[in-house]
């Protein structure tokens, strides 16, 4: 994996709906800004897993990564009207 250097990460505004983010490859982060919002999601790194063994390419290992990946669906979208405020 190559050493990336990112200048500068700070993409959105702090008062704004996010809308860009850096995109990242089977080696990790890139310097490459996508120009949209990015999923909520996470993985449960799993040890010793049967679907993953010695030898495997990559796409089965993301294949195997994916089945166990859960996302998340903001279902109440906090970001409708960016001129009120939301306080929980």
């Amino acid at each position: 994996m190559a050493d990336v250097i990112i200048e500068n990460p700070i993409l959105n505004s702090p008062f704004k709906e996010p809308a860009r983010h850096f995109k990242f490859s089977d080696d990790g982060i890139t310097n490459e800004i996508v120009e949209v919002r990015r999923v909520s999601s996470y993985f449960v790194p799993i040890a010793n897993t049967q679907d993953i063994k010695e030898g495997i390419t990559r796409e089965e290992i993301n294949a195997a990564t994916a089945r166990r990946a859960d996302t998340e669906i903001l279902y109440d979208q906090p970001y409708e009207d960016n001129k009120r405020i939301r306080v929980t």
